[in-house]
């Protein structure tokens, strides 16, 4: 009887933390005394502990997606501004195609703001809204633009406000990083699991049994996942080779 050996590398993150869980859960349920791992275990609770630690900091933060769709929102109420400012030019009343064009040569002094970084964006909603709001209130109030310029005023301050606080959470995060941390405690695992192979041979099966069949039985889990996984692999490789010299005889 021994502890079979697991492709720890070929684990995703999410996997691998699971894993590592598992292994802790049956030592503590054993106790590491009675494993004879006693000395060796506290060391790895240290890199299980910073391995939790770096996977949190890997997560995406939870202010990223609120962002992405704030700026999505506030891109669109940016078209639909311009949109109005250019039908206006149009309109048949000449006192507000005169505000229009006004209008226009104040947005095509900013250009096109959506193209550029978030924070530049950030910064140009910012100065054309204090424009529009302070110079031009009276165009601003024929064309009928003021619920457009609120709204996206709002939409500025909020992704402004959030990503303030993702500023403060990013400063938060670990230093730790994920690959130094799965290789340290990987390395540690196996010199466990390597102590408990060489205690089976010294002192015999019957204290260390239910703790190696129940840990080889996770292991088999996550062995399948990784055989699943690369079949799927294989299968889709395959499938785009055929697909490549399938084209080819067309060609």
């Amino acid at each position: 009887m021994n502890i079979k050996k697991l492709h720890l590398n070929n684990l995703r993150n999410n996997e691998h933390m699971s894993f590592m869980c598992d292994f802790k859960k049956l030592v503590d349920d054993n106790t590491a005394t009675l494993l004879g791992i006693d000395n060796q275990y506290p060391a790895f609770l240290v890199l299980l502990a910073n391995e939790t630690e770096a996977i949190d900091a890997l997560r995406a933060s939870i202010h990223t997606k609120t962002l992405i769709e704030i700026d999505k929102k506030r891109k669109n109420i940016f078209r639909g501004l311009s949109h109005n400012v250019i039908s206006a030019s149009k309109h048949f009343d000449p006192s507000t195609q005169k505000a229009a064009k006004r209008l226009q040569v104040v947005f095509n002094t900013f250009g096109n703001i959506n193209r550029k970084n978030n924070l530049e964006k950030t910064a140009s909603y910012t100065n054309l809204i204090h424009k529009l709001q302070s110079d031009y209130t009276t165009e601003v109030t024929i064309t009928g633009i003021e619920g457009w310029i609120v709204q996206l005023q709002i939409l500025n301050n909020e992704y402004n406000d959030t990503y303030s606080k993702r500023i403060d959470e990013n400063a938060t995060k670990t230093p730790l990083k994920m690959t130094v941390v799965r290789r340290e405690i990987d390395t540690t695992y196996r010199q466990l699991t390597a102590r408990i192979n060489a205690l089976i041979i010294v002192n015999g099966q019957s204290t260390y049994s239910d703790f190696v069949r129940e840990l080889n039985l996770i292991t088999d889990g996550y062995r399948k996942t990784l055989a699943i996984r690369k079949g799927r692999k294989a299968a889709k490789k395959q499938s785009k080779e055929a697909n490549e010299a399938e084209q080819g005889d067309v060609k």
